[in-house]
Protein backbone atom coordinates (compact mmCIF):
# COMPACT_ATOMS: atom_id res chain seq x y z
CA UNK A 1 0.00 0.00 0.00
CA UNK A 2 1.48 3.03 -1.19
CA UNK A 3 1.30 6.44 1.20
CA UNK A 4 -1.81 7.97 -0.40
CA UNK A 5 -3.32 5.24 1.29
CA UNK A 6 -1.92 5.85 4.78
CA UNK A 7 -4.09 8.06 7.51
CA UNK A 8 -1.13 9.95 8.52
CA UNK A 9 -2.84 11.46 11.85
CA UNK A 10 -3.64 7.52 12.50
CA UNK A 11 -0.46 6.64 11.97
CA UNK A 12 1.12 9.34 14.25
CA UNK A 13 -1.59 8.47 17.09
CA UNK A 14 -0.37 4.73 16.32
CA UNK A 15 3.51 5.39 16.74
CA UNK A 16 2.64 7.23 19.83
CA UNK A 17 0.73 4.39 21.27
CA UNK A 18 3.18 2.11 20.31
CA UNK A 19 1.05 -0.04 18.31
CA UNK A 20 2.37 -1.74 15.21
CA UNK A 21 1.06 -0.52 11.78
CA UNK A 22 0.93 -2.90 8.86
CA UNK A 23 0.41 -2.20 5.42
CA UNK A 24 -1.84 -3.77 3.08
CA UNK A 25 -2.74 -3.29 -0.45
CA UNK A 26 -5.86 -1.57 -1.49
CA UNK A 27 -8.74 -3.92 -2.52
CA UNK A 28 -6.56 -7.23 -1.26
CA UNK A 29 -8.07 -7.64 2.16
CA UNK A 30 -6.68 -11.21 2.13
CA UNK A 31 -3.51 -9.36 2.43
CA UNK A 32 -4.47 -8.97 5.72
CA UNK A 33 -4.75 -12.76 7.11
CA UNK A 34 -4.90 -11.51 11.09
CA UNK A 35 -7.41 -8.92 10.12
CA UNK A 36 -9.52 -11.25 9.04
CA UNK A 37 -8.55 -13.88 11.35
CA UNK A 38 -9.99 -11.68 14.06
CA UNK A 39 -13.15 -10.58 11.98
CA UNK A 40 -14.14 -13.91 11.21
CA UNK A 41 -13.49 -15.47 14.69
CA UNK A 42 -14.25 -12.37 16.96
CA UNK A 43 -16.10 -9.94 15.23
CA UNK A 44 -18.72 -11.99 12.73
CA UNK A 45 -19.42 -14.19 15.52
CA UNK A 46 -19.92 -11.35 18.57
CA UNK A 47 -21.92 -8.90 16.26
CA UNK A 48 -22.72 -10.78 12.78
CA UNK A 49 -22.89 -9.37 9.53
CA UNK A 50 -25.78 -6.88 9.36
CA UNK A 51 -24.43 -3.46 9.25
CA UNK A 52 -24.87 -1.56 12.84
CA UNK A 53 -26.57 1.80 12.78
CA UNK A 54 -24.27 4.32 13.97
CA UNK A 55 -26.65 6.02 17.04
CA UNK A 56 -25.64 2.83 18.51
CA UNK A 57 -22.06 2.92 18.06
CA UNK A 58 -21.55 4.28 21.99
CA UNK A 59 -23.16 1.45 23.41
CA UNK A 60 -20.96 -0.93 21.27
CA UNK A 61 -18.02 0.87 22.19
CA UNK A 62 -18.85 0.42 25.77
CA UNK A 63 -19.62 -3.19 25.14
CA UNK A 64 -16.87 -3.94 23.81
CA UNK A 65 -13.96 -2.24 25.71
CA UNK A 66 -15.64 -2.99 28.86
CA UNK A 67 -16.83 -6.71 28.44
CA UNK A 68 -15.67 -8.19 24.98
CA UNK A 69 -11.84 -7.16 25.09
CA UNK A 70 -11.25 -8.22 28.92
CA UNK A 71 -12.79 -11.23 28.30
CA UNK A 72 -10.95 -11.85 25.15
CA UNK A 73 -7.35 -10.99 26.53
CA UNK A 74 -7.85 -12.21 30.48
CA UNK A 75 -10.43 -15.25 30.11
CA UNK A 76 -10.28 -17.03 26.22
CA UNK A 77 -7.54 -19.10 25.93
CA UNK A 78 -6.42 -19.24 22.04
CA UNK A 79 -3.60 -20.99 20.34
CA UNK A 80 -0.41 -19.31 19.55
CA UNK A 81 1.80 -21.04 16.67
CA UNK A 82 5.67 -22.61 17.44
CA UNK A 83 8.04 -21.65 15.14
CA UNK A 84 10.32 -25.23 14.40
CA UNK A 85 13.23 -26.52 12.12
CA UNK A 86 11.36 -28.16 9.17
CA UNK A 87 13.19 -31.64 9.36
CA UNK A 88 12.39 -32.51 6.07
CA UNK A 89 12.92 -29.23 4.78
CA UNK A 90 16.23 -27.89 5.41
CA UNK A 91 16.42 -24.07 6.10
CA UNK A 92 13.12 -24.16 6.23
CA UNK A 93 10.31 -23.08 9.42
CA UNK A 94 7.37 -24.52 10.13
CA UNK A 95 4.56 -23.35 12.12
CA UNK A 96 2.75 -25.42 14.61
CA UNK A 97 0.07 -25.36 17.30
CA UNK A 98 0.59 -27.37 20.16
CA UNK A 99 -1.96 -27.62 23.29
CA UNK A 100 0.33 -26.79 25.70
CA UNK A 101 0.95 -23.27 23.92
CA UNK A 102 -2.68 -22.19 24.08
CA UNK A 103 -2.92 -19.56 26.67
CA UNK A 104 -4.89 -15.83 27.11
CA UNK A 105 -2.96 -13.04 25.54
CA UNK A 106 -2.54 -11.77 29.27
CA UNK A 107 -0.66 -15.40 29.73
CA UNK A 108 1.42 -14.38 26.51
CA UNK A 109 2.34 -11.06 27.61
CA UNK A 110 3.77 -12.24 31.03
CA UNK A 111 5.80 -15.35 28.99
CA UNK A 112 7.30 -12.54 27.41
CA UNK A 113 10.91 -11.74 28.25
CA UNK A 114 10.19 -7.76 26.82
CA UNK A 115 6.64 -7.77 28.75
CA UNK A 116 7.90 -4.48 30.61
CA UNK A 117 8.57 -3.07 27.17
CA UNK A 118 5.14 -3.02 25.34
CA UNK A 119 3.08 -1.91 28.40
CA UNK A 120 1.78 1.56 28.81
CA UNK A 121 3.69 3.59 31.66
CA UNK A 122 1.77 2.86 34.69
CA UNK A 123 0.32 -0.34 33.78
CA UNK A 124 1.86 -3.25 35.88
CA UNK A 125 1.72 -7.00 34.71
CA UNK A 126 0.65 -7.34 38.71
CA UNK A 127 -2.11 -5.25 38.13
CA UNK A 128 -3.67 -6.94 35.01
CA UNK A 129 -3.50 -10.07 36.41
CA UNK A 130 -5.39 -8.82 39.69
CA UNK A 131 -8.12 -7.69 37.11
CA UNK A 132 -8.12 -10.92 35.24
CA UNK A 133 -8.22 -12.61 38.72
CA UNK A 134 -11.49 -10.39 39.45
CA UNK A 135 -13.63 -12.85 38.08
CA UNK A 136 -13.36 -16.20 37.09
CA UNK A 137 -14.21 -17.69 33.53
CA UNK A 138 -17.16 -18.56 33.81
CA UNK A 139 -18.36 -15.45 35.21
CA UNK A 140 -16.76 -13.18 32.52
CA UNK A 141 -19.12 -15.31 30.32
CA UNK A 142 -21.87 -14.85 31.73
CA UNK A 143 -21.49 -11.00 32.08
CA UNK A 144 -20.80 -11.01 28.59
CA UNK A 145 -23.47 -12.98 27.48
CA UNK A 146 -25.76 -10.84 29.79
CA UNK A 147 -24.55 -7.61 28.34
CA UNK A 148 -24.58 -8.73 24.71
CA UNK A 149 -28.11 -9.94 25.17
CA UNK A 150 -29.02 -6.78 26.70
CA UNK A 151 -26.89 -4.91 23.76
CA UNK A 152 -29.11 -6.75 20.56
CA UNK A 153 -32.31 -6.29 22.48
CA UNK A 154 -31.84 -2.46 22.79
CA UNK A 155 -30.53 -2.29 19.09
CA UNK A 156 -33.33 -4.57 17.82
CA UNK A 157 -36.13 -2.30 20.17
CA UNK A 158 -34.65 0.89 17.90
CA UNK A 159 -34.04 -0.53 14.20
CA UNK A 160 -37.55 -2.56 14.39
CA UNK A 161 -34.47 -5.80 13.45
CA UNK A 162 -34.09 -9.13 15.58
CA UNK A 163 -31.34 -8.68 17.85
CA UNK A 164 -29.44 -11.76 16.21
CA UNK A 165 -25.98 -12.69 15.29
CA UNK A 166 -25.39 -15.31 12.91
CA UNK A 167 -25.47 -17.99 15.10
CA UNK A 168 -29.08 -17.19 15.92
CA UNK A 169 -28.49 -15.30 19.43
CA UNK A 170 -31.26 -13.14 20.77
CA UNK A 171 -30.78 -10.24 23.07
CA UNK A 172 -33.23 -9.76 26.15
CA UNK A 173 -33.29 -6.68 28.88
CA UNK A 174 -31.76 -3.33 27.81
CA UNK A 175 -28.21 -2.72 27.74
CA UNK A 176 -27.53 0.46 30.25
CA UNK A 177 -29.91 -1.46 33.02
CA UNK A 178 -26.68 -4.40 31.99
CA UNK A 179 -24.08 -2.04 32.25
CA UNK A 180 -24.96 -1.04 35.38
CA UNK A 181 -25.80 -3.81 37.03
CA UNK A 182 -22.43 -5.86 36.47
CA UNK A 183 -20.42 -2.29 36.26
CA UNK A 184 -21.34 -1.86 39.93
CA UNK A 185 -20.04 -5.61 41.11
CA UNK A 186 -16.74 -5.43 38.77
CA UNK A 187 -15.53 -2.00 40.23
CA UNK A 188 -12.58 -0.90 39.24
CA UNK A 189 -12.65 -3.77 36.79
CA UNK A 190 -14.87 -1.91 34.41
CA UNK A 191 -12.36 1.27 34.45
CA UNK A 192 -9.25 -0.36 32.99
CA UNK A 193 -9.42 -2.91 30.17
CA UNK A 194 -6.39 -4.32 28.18
CA UNK A 195 -7.71 -1.92 25.71
CA UNK A 196 -6.39 1.26 27.77
CA UNK A 197 -3.43 -0.85 29.34
CA UNK A 198 -1.46 -2.98 26.45
CA UNK A 199 0.64 -0.58 24.21
CA UNK A 200 0.77 -3.70 21.54
CA UNK A 201 -0.88 -7.47 22.43
CA UNK A 202 0.93 -10.06 20.96
CA UNK A 203 -1.28 -11.67 18.41
CA UNK A 204 -2.00 -14.79 17.68
CA UNK A 205 -4.57 -16.77 14.88
CA UNK A 206 -7.61 -17.77 16.93
CA UNK A 207 -8.85 -21.25 16.22
CA UNK A 208 -12.76 -22.66 16.25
Amino acid sequence: MSSEYVNHKVARLLEKLRIEFTRSRPRHSNDNGLAETKNGAVVHKEFGYEQIDRRHAARFDTYCREYLNPFLNFHRPCLFATELADPKKPGRIKRVYRPRDAMTPLDKLASLPDAASVRRHGVTLLGLQQLARALTDVQAAEELNEARHALFRRAATRTGRRGQTRSGRQGCGHVDDALARTGAARGQRCSLTTAHAFAHVPTAHDHG
